[in-house]
């Protein structure tokens, strides 16, 4: 191949005559190929056509001829049924059957039972009759579909058919002998009948045990499904247009055509459309008169109903448009195009590659030319070889380093020269794919002194990507080993001195963690006596500065009480000695019971207090209660601490994710919140927001860094989101396993029931709704009582009346209500008595 590329490029050089000729006789084959085949496009489109058409069309005719069977033979099994036969004979014999003593009557409704059933598993059957063979063709039974239901026509609704064409070609038939009628829209008592059903009615003569004709059994079969399905046959762009013998359109797409016959008699198939081309036999080109530019191929499908000569057979058009076949002969053309010039493209782009391929091959040389400049004047040993470790380049940083010629190297296996010895290259070698591998070794230099190598292994791969050597890079990287000696016994005697001072902190902070613990205690022990003697004085006949006095004394050991037991507990938890005392608790009554107590002092500052336990499902969980509600408490007083008006929500929920079940606490404030820059501290034992925090609402900031550390020994967390002047959001949770943990369904009291809150306060607003729906009852809008405050009520309105009502004690319509009530009239009093 090789020595092929040149003598072809050779070979065009010389030669430009030649590929001009060459050129010149491809552009002349090309172009008759154009010809030939524009030529036989059209043929072989519309051959392709009539062929589709006629394999359609082949199975419309098999469709309809499979369906006028099914008709039939369902014609054959009503006649079959016993009260045909036995009507005719209870009427020849004064009204009773002699075999079985049956009245015409009874045969009559057995009839009527039958079709309905009939009529009732076959819904393309519209009708089904008895009528008699006399002058008159008068029914005798008739059992009708009406509107999808199925309808028996009593005795002096039914109708005598003596004009109709079926009747006087059904009296004249022979026994067995089947007459099936045109296809034409129903008609009742000489009218159309609308909507428009397109019918095909059967019929099969009834004779009487002597031989006498009695009457005809009669079936109006509604061919709409026929139809639709037989159009569905046809796939887009195509469609079919269906006739009757004599022309008259069945089906069409163009609402106007359809059931000629009996709607517009003056269009059938030759007055609409004219032919411009007969193709083939069956097959032509034709277009609406008028619109001769309106061109579509068609194929024109005979078929066969009944054995009748005239009239006993329908025409299935199948049509296409012509622009469907020039949209087929423009994608073959284009795809015929498409290759041709695929061609011309790869033609030109061999004859470009021969150019390119010189280029290329100078390019490749220079290339190598640098890279050998480069490997040679590399200060990095660069070593390549086999896969077998035989040496196939050695450059002169390599030379210099092994002081080793590259005469002395070629060819020659690493192993034999001696060099790498400790490192193992066959297993190297082995797990190198087309990625990098490392090693280190070790050299002895000219000078005797020892060297540290780092080696860099590299595969070589050919065009098919198959490694077929390795790149071997040496550096030097002595210094660098002796630099990270030194570090590493700079890092020794570090780690000795952080050792060391751990060692001191660990004893200072457990000298810390035993005084705090003992000044603790021995503060509790005078705080009690202060305490005791307070409550003593407190029984005393005191004046009104004496009983400030005592207040304001019981607030200062209060505050000083809690922040002996706040040091306390933050240094057995530092000191990891804060015991916690796990059992089972009721997380619903402990979070009641403890806000209970709590909203005495949101009340007395004026704030909604608002508690939501819709959505915990817990009856007992396994912790420590102690510290929940401790944790609980702090954040609400802090909340209440922090807000002079709006609301303090508490609100809980339980998750079981896995084997654990969380319980989740948010306590939401409408407070002055957190500046954005103060949060990060908020944690910290001893730190509040800012500096005006203590002397604005007291504390001493140990109370969330406290939380923190219990709701973490819970096996939680806590955190919170603040904006400045909008409020903020404690929420925590804590853990249990599922197992040790009573969950319990969510209650349905109040299903199937409705509600209506009147309460103005949005969010208490908002956690009655929940809770409401919570136990499974429906919240109706307030508005829609807007008239039960009115001066008049409407009589209407204790219709619309619910089953609760939840209305606030300060809501502005209780009085209107309360008013209502003494007021009500005997009506109203019933209206209102769920109050």
């Amino acid at each position: 191949m090789a020595q092929a590329i040149p003598l072809l490029r050779s070979l065009f050089k010389s030669r430009k005559p030649v590929l001009l000729i060459t050129s010149v006789a491809i552009f002349f084959l090309l172009a008759s190929a154009v010809a030939v085949f524009e030529l036989q496009l059209s043929q072989s489109v519309t051959d392709e056509l009539k062929s589709t058409l006629s394999a359609t069309g082949e199975q419309i005719s098999a469709q309809a001829q499979e369906s006028i069977k099914n008709y039939r033979q369902d014609l054959r099994f009503l006649h079959a049924t016993p009260p045909i036969s036995g009507l005719p004979r209870a009427l020849e014999h004064n009204g009773v059957d002699p075999l079985d003593n049956t009245t015409s009557a009874q045969w009559r409704q057995r009839l009527e039972m039958i079709f309905s059933a009939f009529l009732t598993s076959n819904s393309e059957y519209d009708q089904i009759r008895v009528i008699s063979a006399d002058k008159t063709a008068m029914e005798i039974v008739r059992v009708d579909r009406v509107a999808g239901s199925i309808e028996v026509v009593s005795p002096e609704h039914l109708q005598s058919k003596r004009t109709s064409e079926y009747a006087q070609k059904s009296s004249v038939l022979s026994e067995g002998e089947i007459f099936m009628s045109r296809i034409s829209l129903n008609r009742e008592f000489g009218k159309l009948d609308y909507p428009y059903r397109p019918m095909l009615r059967l019929s099969l003569p009834i004779f009487d045990d002597s031989g006498n004709r009695f009457g005809f059994l009669i079936v109006n079969i509604n061919t709409l499904s026929l139809f639709n399905s037989l159009s569905n046959t046809v796939n887009s762009p195509n469609f079919l247009m269906l006739t009757d013998s004599d022309g008259y359109f069945l089906i069409t797409p163009d609402a106007k055509y359809q059931y000629s016959r009996d709607l517009s008699p003056e269009f059938n198939w030759n007055s609409v459309f004219s032919v411009k081309e007969n193709i083939s036999q069956r097959f032509s080109q034709i277009s609406y008169r008028g619109k001769e530019d309106d061109v579509f191929y068609v194929l024109d499908q005979k078929v066969t109903l009944n054995g009748e000569i005239d009239g006993g057979f329908v025409r299935a058009k199948l049509i296409a448009p012509e622009r469907f076949v020039n949209a087929i002969e423009t994608s073959r053309r284009t795809t015929v195009y498409a290759f041709l010039l695929s061609v011309t493209v790869v033609m030109l782009i061999v004859l470009a590659f021969f150019n390119r391929s010189a280029k290329k091959s100078k390019q490749l040389a220079d290339a190598r030319a640098e890279s050998a400049a480069i490997v040679s004047a590399s200060k990095d040993a660069i070593i390549s070889v086999d896969m077998t470790g035989r040496v196939k380049s050695w450059n002169k940083a390599a030379q210099g380093l092994f002081n080793l010629t590259p005469i002395d190297v070629i060819g020659k296996t690493l192993m034999e020269l001696q060099v790498f010895v400790d490192v193992k290259l066959a297993d190297i070698f082995k797990q190198l794919t087309h990625s990098q591998l490392s090693a280190e070794t070790q050299i002895e230099s000219k000078e005797g002194s020892t060297m540290f190598l780092a080696l860099s292994f590299s595969p070589i791969a050919n065009n098919e990507d198959l490694i077929i050597g390795v790149a071997i890079i040496a550096r030097d990287v002595t210094q660098e080993r002796i630099a990270d000696e030194k570090i590493k016994q700079a890092n020794a005697r570090l780690e000795e001195k952080v050792a060391l001072r751990t060692v001191e902190l660990q004893k200072a902070s457990r000298v810390k963690s035993a005084f705090i613990s003992n000044i603790s205690h021995e503060m509790r022990t005078p705080l009690n006596g202060i305490i005791g003697t307070l409550n003593l004085v407190k029984r005393e006949h005191l004046s009104e500065n004496q009983q400030r006095y005592i207040e304001m004394t019981e607030v200062s050991v209060n505050t000083l009480s809690t922040l002996v037991n706040d040091v306390l507990d933050l240094s057995k938890i530092e000191a990891g000695k804060l015991d916690l005392d796990i059992k089972p608790f009721n997380p619903v009554n402990l979070i009641e019971s403890l806000c209970g107590s709590m909203a005495v002092k949101a009340q007395e500052k004026g704030l909604e207090f608002i508690v939501d336990v819709s959505g915990l499902n817990c009856q007992s969980m396994v912790s420590d209660p102690h510290r929940f509600s401790q944790i609980l408490t702090n954040l609400v007083n802090n909340a209440i601490k922090f807000t002079e008006t709006g609301y303090i929500k508490v609100s809980a929920y339980t998750e079981l994710v896995a084997d654990k079940v969380h319980l989740h606490c948010a306590i939401t404030d409408s407070g002055e919140g957190i500046a954005k820059e103060n949060q990060d501290k908020l944690f910290s034992a001893f730190s509040q927001a800012d500096s005006s925090v203590a002397s604005k609402h007291g504390g001493t900031g140990l109370g969330l860094s406290i939380c923190r550390q219990l709701v973490t020994l819970l096996k939680g967390e806590v955190n919170f989101t603040s904006q400045k002047n909008k409020g903020s959001v404690f929420y925590f949770s804590i853990g249990a396993d599922v197992d040790l943990c009573q969950l319990s369904p969510p209650s349905t009291c109040l299903a199937n029931t409705s509600t209506a809150v009147f309460i103005e306060h949005k969010e208490l607003y908002q956690s009655t709704c929940k809770m409401i729906e919570a136990l499974g009852g429906t919240i109706t809008p307030a508005k829609s009582f807007d008239n039960m405050f009115a001066a008049e009520m409407p009589s209407t309105w204790s219709e619309q009346l619910v089953d609760y009502i939840v209305i606030d004690q300060q809501h502005p319509d209780l009085m209107a209500l309360d008013e209502k009530w003494q007021n009500a009239s005997p009506w109203m009093m019933n209206a209102l008595k769920w109050f």
